[in-house]
């Protein structure tokens, strides 16, 4: 078994590569590596670093345009992911990021109930319906007394408008 962080999290060399007889598409949906708007944000960096993680992926699962769609749908993540962790606007980054989600969702893992029965749906869609739900909540109570927008009082930007 090969594991490198390094390559994982930074996008160097393939990865490919990180878990041994396993394709990248799986090794991407580890729950290890997929955390809050980190995995969000990392989610979004490799489809513009591994094709066959955007493009490619987006084109197999007839998404329309996957050229175009590839690229919003990584720039997406990678900001709002970024907001989601800073807690810039959180209950407004959570929307594109659920829309994303469901359409993961929707396009990848249904069909796969369809095709290989409910077990097998629910392995591979357990970290989608984690951040699925994680982000439910963000939306529901919002980024938290830590958070840059925060109305509690710990808000940076919030204490600079005043």
């Amino acid at each position: 078994m090969r594991w490198s962080c390094f390559r994982c999290w930074f996008g160097v060399g393939s990865s490919a590569t990180l878990i041994e007889g396993q394709e990248a598409a799986d090794a991407s949906g580890d729950p290890d590596t997929d955390f809050g708007g980190l995995g969000v944000r990392l989610e979004g960096i490799q489809k513009f670093l591994f094709p066959a993680l955007g493009v490619d992926r987006f084109g197999k699962i007839g998404i329309p345009n996957p050229h175009v769609m590839a690229p919003v749908v990584g720039a997406v993540e990678i900001v709002c992911g970024a907001m989601v962790i800073l807690g810039l606007w959180t209950r407004l980054a959570t929307i594109p990021l659920l829309a994303v989600i469901g359409t993961a969702i929707v396009t990848t893992k249904i069909p796969m109930l369809y095709q290989q029965g409910v077990w097998a749906m629910l392995h591979e869609a357990r970290v989608d319906f984690s951040m699925a739900l994680g982000l439910v909540f963000l939306l529901i109570a919002g980024g938290g007394a830590f958070a840059l927008t925060s109305s509690h009082g710990g808000g940076a930007i919030r204490a600079r408008s005043r």
